[in-house]
């Protein structure tokens, strides 16, 4: 399941526009992330959500977290860079109300996004000439929106499969980036699959998008 902090109406509209309209593809980005909670759990969120709005995948990673506790710390900042120069700068930190502000710059235009814990987004769309185009978006229902993404990838769409394997690559450096202070570059490989030692099954296949039970 996405995270639902993603399902917001104003990321859901520009997830979409990026996706269909190459001129948009952010070349700068700035997210700040704040919610109860650890800073890294809100990190998860913003990588999960560069993973599909940006669409080369950073080669490094580069971050520090407040008093150095990855796990637990309240205040984290970091960057990705990619390999055509597009930029990714992150803030993460612990508030009592949940809050998402975005901008990044495009070809098209700019972008301004701020999310309320009360399910609207304002959304600011600034065309290079100076013109820009608001707009407030309230969210749709949850469940029916992750029912309608669920059918798409079992009936064979692949994009989202693809986007979730270059969201754990670039959270995995982060977190090393994270805990040692260095500049961690971003594996093109995700982690092998899981091996039978011992034992078998009846049928073992590779499956992604949806839990799958394998007789023993």
């Amino acid at each position: 399941m996405l995270r639902p902090r993603l399902r917001s109406a104003g990321l859901a509209f520009l997830t979409d526009l990026v996706a269909a309209d190459a001129s948009w593809q952010p070349r700068f980005v700035t997210i700040d992330i704040a919610g109860p909670g650890s800073a890294m759990t809100h990190l998860r969120n913003v990588v999960a959500l560069i993973a599909r709005l940006v669409p080369t995948l950073p080669v490094a990673a580069l971050g520090t977290v407040l008093d150095g506790n990855v796990d637990y710390g309240y205040a984290l900042a970091a960057q990705l860079r990619s390999t055509d120069g597009a930029l990714s700068a992150i803030t993460a930190h612990t508030e009592a109300v949940p809050s998402l502000r975005l901008g990044f710059q495009s070809a098209a235009g700019s972008v301004e996004l701020l999310t309320s814990a009360g399910g609207t987004s304002t959304l600011t769309l600034t065309a290079p000439s100076g013109a820009a185009e608001g707009s407030t978006l309230r969210d749709a229902d949850l469940l029916v929106e992750e029912a309608a993404r669920v059918v798409a990838v079992r009936d064979g769409e692949t994009q989202e499969l693809v986007t979730v394997e270059r969201e754990a690559r670039i959270l995995r450096a982060l977190e090393g980036a994270l805990a040692t202070g260095h500049v961690t570059l971003v594996d093109g490989h995700i982690r092998p699959d899981l091996q039978v030692l011992d034992g078998g099954a009846r049928e073992c296949e590779r499956r992604r998008g949806h839990l799958r039970l394998i007789g023993a």
